[in-house]
């Protein structure tokens, strides 16, 4: 369980002596009453082992806010019968516990509310014995916002850090924040704990802990109003395990939140689909990303038929199954290729068959003009896409976010250079089942290092659709449109069409049946959509050396008979590149495009 390795983690450092620890978490709360369970589980830990400890002596547990200033918790018991629900499990030894720390109110006037005052008297604390090891433990709230420009508080936690008397006492202060924010001065003395967010077995534990439920392995008929009311707490274990991933990368605080929601929407029930909308609102808030809406079915996009099985396939690892089997999640696939040929539609596809949601992430938010604002941003954005996990990430044009990687030292201080190594390093080593879709048209901007494999599982080459592909794509967007397919010469368009992107054709009948509706205000025909292709000038016409640049970068490797540095996510680009007529090659390090021969041009002669 997550939360126990965060206890463990903090039991640890004060076992070690460590003096100054820094807890980040934004779930006050329960981060509180984690910290009150570690301190406890190791001070009885230490009471039973024979060792001769009271804990009600050796140990004194204090906490401080600005409001009530500094508590001192004495050790209470409890009675297990009256308050059973209060019983715990001491996170060392594992044995039931009905210990709590029990807080006085404090005075109106209390001068600990004075930070500094707090910590004079927190050094000071007299001990009544010499020989007896004792342990002091405070823990501070909110020290972000009263640490900052105040160097005599920053210096009065150094003091109290570097004092080493008297030997038999051992001081420990626990900031907890909701912001990592810690001066030059005391960050060689502190150690950080990245209080992680609880995992599937705590928000089962928790939920448990909340709510009364059954998990049944078949769904009850529902016949009465006593049958449905029973049925409102059963759950298959399909079900609570989409329950529970509708609550991962959420605090505490939030998973409890959401579960009244969705009891006062649902009939007291946790209904996966409401709680995950809930979830993907609340994370989305002041966020880099943004949720795309994902309507387009895999038929809706042309061509591609390599790169569509790649994706079916894919699908099937997301099963339970798979995991069980020991199958990785994915972790994506680059799109390199012309403007125009379907990547970013495709992404939203992908997002429709898995039944994921489609986060867009665009990088070049992430960069600010603060001093390390951009490392913590990126640090935060990518944290947001573990907590939506699992999900697509599309990152569309990833070149351009990312261009600039050689350049960064002298340009802004190294800034880039760090962005972009934390966002590689993430997309090496996550676990989260986020699925990345980025997109590139210019490869020679990408940086090395983010083409090699372990970062996406496969790189696709989109090419120009063939004819065949051009006729699918003609009638994708006429019937898009309302118009019967079959009505039109499609096979005729297509061939009218060479070197015609699916945008492109796209914007052909966009014109067509504009043209149509201006001249006549009748039904379009094909005389519409021939003058639209007419008068459209294809990309390839205008950029044509740098698409032959990049035909050429994708190369052809005869043994595999793919693609050299990329797949071609269509089996017609494919087997059009083997062609030795139009096989894209280097020779002595130059890159070179052989150009297709023309059949008409064969055929003359």
């Amino acid at each position: 369980m997550q939360t126990k390795k965060n206890c463990l983690r903090l039991i640890n450092l004060i076992r070690s002596k460590t003096k100054l620890i820094y807890i980040a978490n934004n779930d006050e709360a329960n981060t509180i009453e984690s910290i009150r369970q570690s301190i406890l589980s190791w001070t009885l830990k230490l009471a039973g082992s024979g060792k001769k400890i009271d804990p009600d002596k050796n140990l004194k547990y204090s906490e401080w806010s600005i409001i009530k200033g500094m508590q001192t918790g004495s050790i209470q018991q409890f009675d297990e019968k009256l308050f059973p629900q209060n019983v715990w499990k001491n996170l060392l030894t594992n044995e039931e516990v009905n210990r709590v720390f029990q807080f006085k109110d404090g005075s109106e006037n209390d001068p600990t509310t004075d930070i500094l005052t707090a910590l004079s008297r927190f050094e000071n604390e007299k001990v009544p014995d010499k020989k007896e090891e004792y342990t002091h433990v405070l823990v501070v709230k909110d020290m972000h916002n009263i640490i900052r420009n105040n160097p005599m508080l920053v210096r009065k936690i150094r003091e109290i850090v570097l004092n080493s008397e008297p030997k038999n006492v051992y001081r420990h202060i626990i900031i907890l924040g909701a912001i990592k924010e810690i001066p030059v001065d005391l960050s060689n003395h502190a150690d950080i704990i990245e209080w992680k967010l609880p995992d599937a077995e705590d928000i089962e534990n928790y939920l448990r802990g909340l709510a009364s439920f059954t998990i049944v392995e078949k769904k009850r008929d529902v016949k009465t109003d006593e049958d449905k009311k029973k049925a409102n707490v059963e759950y298959t274990p399909q079900e609570f395990k989409e329950v529970i991933n509708s609550f991962m990368g959420l605090p505490y605080c939030r998973i409890e939140e959401h579960c009244c929601q969705s009891y006062v929407e649902h009939g007291r029930r946790l209904d996966s689909k409401f709680l995950s909308k809930l979830k993907t609102e609340h994370i989305m808030e002041n966020s880099s990303l943004e949720l795309v809406n994902t309507d387009v079915d895999m038929k809706n996009v042309g061509g591609m038929e390599t790169f569509k099985k790649f994706i079916n396939d894919r699908n099937l690892a997301f099963s339970k199954d798979a995991e069980d089997y020991g199958v990785e999640s994915p972790k994506g696939v680059m799109l390199v290729g012309i403007q125009g040929c379907g990547k970013t539609l495709m992404s939203r596809a992908i997002s429709s068959l898995w039944g994921l949601p489609l986060v867009k992430f665009d990088v070049a938010k992430v960069f600010s003009k603060t001093i390390g604002s951009s490392e913590e941003n990126i640090r935060n954005t990518l944290s947001t896409i573990e907590a939506l996990a699992p999900c697509v990430v599309q990152i569309d044009e990833i070149e351009k976010a990312l261009s600039g990687v050689g350049s960064s030292n002298m340009s802004d201080g190294g800034t880039t250079s760090r962005v972009v190594g934390t966002l590689l390093s993430w997309m090496q080593d996550k676990t989260a089942p986020a699925f990345i879709i980025a997109t590139a048209n210019d490869v020679s901007q990408l940086p090395p290092e983010l083409l090699r494999k372990g970062r996406f599982d496969e790189i696709f080459f989109c090419a120009l659709p063939s004819e065949k592909e051009r006729e699918d794509i003609f009638k994708i967007h006429l019937e898009k449109r309302g118009y019967k397919g079959s009505s039109f010469a499609l096979s005729k368009f297509a061939k009218e069409t060479p070197n015609f992107s699916g945008a492109e054709i796209e914007q052909v009948i966009k014109s067509a049946v504009l043209g149509s509706y201006i001249s006549t205000q009748k039904k379009l025909e094909n005389e519409h959509v021939y003058e639209a292709i007419e008068t459209t000038v294809p990309l390839y016409d205008t950029c044509k050396q740098d698409i032959d640049w990049l035909l050429a970068w994708v190369g052809w490797d005869e043994k595999r008979k793919e693609g050299l540095r990329a797949r071609f996510a269509s089996p017609a680009s494919k087997d059009n590149h083997a062609d030795p007529n139009s096989i894209a090659h280097t020779e002595n390090g130059k890159k070179v495009v052989m150009k297709m021969k023309s059949k008409k041009t064969d055929d003359k002669k």
